[in-house]
């Protein structure tokens, strides 16, 4: 599981993996300020940097975070 935390989350927010033109994840909203997501075993796989987006229902995206895999 990944937990993103931020600030104005709504319900209905959904995470990417790798970006915005990434796969979105099932997503489960916590709170304003918390999503978490399941990532899946490919996800994880192979090592390198990955972008992590939030998107609230009415499309908007929130700032890319890297994600490091080892």
């Amino acid at each position: 599981k990944l937990t993103v935390n931020g600030d104005n989350f709504v319900p209905g927010a959904k995470i990417f993996w790798n970006g915005v033109d990434g796969e979105e994840r099932k997503t489960v909203f916590l709170s304003s300020t918390q999503v978490r997501a399941w990532i899946l075993a490919t996800d994880v796989a192979e090592a390198g940097i990955f972008t992590v987006t939030v998107q609230n229902p009415d499309g908007t995206f929130s700032d890319g975070y890297p994600f490091t895999v080892n």
